[in-house]
């Protein structure tokens, strides 16, 4: 193990370790902001873009479960491969609307809007989180416009959000794009912010002293074009490498050759978040 080389207690980067604490910087920190902005003020729909690896489905998680500790009702789902049916049916277990399998569409939609309607009564924000929303099926996007047109009040609001790849923005239906009262952006990392999160990680996990020169940090933020994701990837498998060749700093010609010996699929996976 790594740790004992560079005097960690654990491994600053897993992927399992980082969603928390990944969100804590400033442009993870403005679209949580700009979120429950969007909440407070009763908007019906929302976009939430950026480029594969920036963090859209972790802001999406910790949004989720704010809210729903808040007293929201929250229904998350990621729309990848979902038909028209599965996503009712789905919709329909996370608003508790107990669906059977053999419902038709017809009763999927009753079940929905009844279970909107009790919440509108009891003055119960619906939030509705759609992960890798842009490229759903046509049919799936004709559901969520009917439901970002359901009626709703003041005091009892629906709320969607639609995240997916910026590029992917045009796949939209026009309905839907009219709709969006608000687009959040993920912009990847700056040197500074990704200095400190390079800081903040390592001190976290019990590093005593600087462990990526000043120029591994620059040449980090060209590899990963700030995207926290490749990020965490470069910077694990550099200490790993680091540890291996007994160095006392992460430099630039480190990066370089973990670069280069990652597979195309380990460093440019498009899919998720």
């Amino acid at each position: 193990m790594y740790q004992e080389h560079w005097g960690l207690t654990d491994s600053p980067f897993q992927r399992c370790m980082i969603a928390q604490r990944l969100l804590k910087s400033p442009p993870h920190d403005e679209a949580l902001a700009r979120l429950h902005f969007l909440v407070e003020r009763n908007r019906r729909l929302a976009l939430l873009t950026g480029p594969p690896g920036c963090g859209k489905t972790h802001v999406l998680a910790l949004f989720g479960e704010t809210m729903r500790r808040r007293g929201a009702q929250v229904v998350r789902l990621n729309l990848r491969g979902h038909d028209a049916h599965r996503f009712l049916w789905e919709v329909a277990v996370g608003l508790g609307a107990n669906p059977r399998h053999h419902d038709s569409a017809f009763v999927l939609w009753r079940r929905v809007e009844d279970r909107l309607a009790a919440n509108r009564y009891q003055q119960v924000l619906t939030l509705l989180l759609f992960d890798d929303a842009f490229r759903a099926d046509r049919a799936v996007q004709e559901h969520i416009v009917r439901l970002a047109s359901a009626e709703f009040s003041s005091e009892a609001a629906q709320t969607i959000v639609l995240a997916g790849l910026e590029q992917q923005v045009g796949l939209l239906r026009p309905e839907l794009l009219e709709l969006a009262e608000l687009r959040i952006e993920l912009e990847p990392w700056d040197q500074e912010q990704l200095a400190q999160y390079l800081n903040d990680e390592l001190t976290r996990a019990g590093a005593r002293q600087s462990v990526f020169s000043p120029d591994a940090v620059s040449k980090l933020l060209q590899l990963s074009g700030g995207l926290p994701r490749r990020v965490n990837q470069l910077a694990e498998l550099s200490l790993l490498a680091g540890a291996g060749q007994g160095v006392e700093r992460i430099d630039p010609e480190m990066l370089e050759t973990v670069y280069e010996e990652l597979s195309a699929a380990a460093l440019a996976d498009d899919r998720g978040g």
